[in-house]
């Protein structure tokens, strides 16, 4: 992520060099990235293989709730896929098999996890 900034500010500093104008930057907020418990992505995990699903480990960027709650409590986040990858988006649309596969997932992970 550090490195995205930089690059951001970067490019912004180039471009105002290029049009002969100033440009101002304040970083307003950097909360550190947080990182999910792997008990429960183990239990995510054993219960998409047995719903027979495909799923992959990625990092999502968006402000989640989980940013927060994971300072305090162990989490993680089960996505499912949106049309076109669009998500956080007026556009964004999630099929009802993508919806029923997820609140399934959801359902098993949570009751794996009452079992622990």
């Amino acid at each position: 992520r550090d490195s995205v900034v930089d690059q951001t500010i970067q490019a912004a500093k180039n471009i105002a060099t290029r049009r002969k104008c100033e440009v101002e930057i304040e970083i307003i907020n950097q909360d550190p990235p947080a990182t999910c418990a792997t008990t429960i992505l183990d239990k995510a995990r054993e219960s998409v293989e047995q719903l027979n699903l495909s799923y992959k480990y990625m990092v999502s960027r968006a402000y989640h709730d989980s940013l927060f709650m994971a300072v305090k409590f162990p989490t993680a986040m089960i996505f499912i896929p949106c049309r076109d990858g669009v998500s956080h988006n007026p556009t964004e649309f999630s099929s009802v098999e993508a919806m029923r596969d997820g609140v399934g997932t959801l359902a098993l992970t949570l009751a794996r996890l009452s079992n622990a």
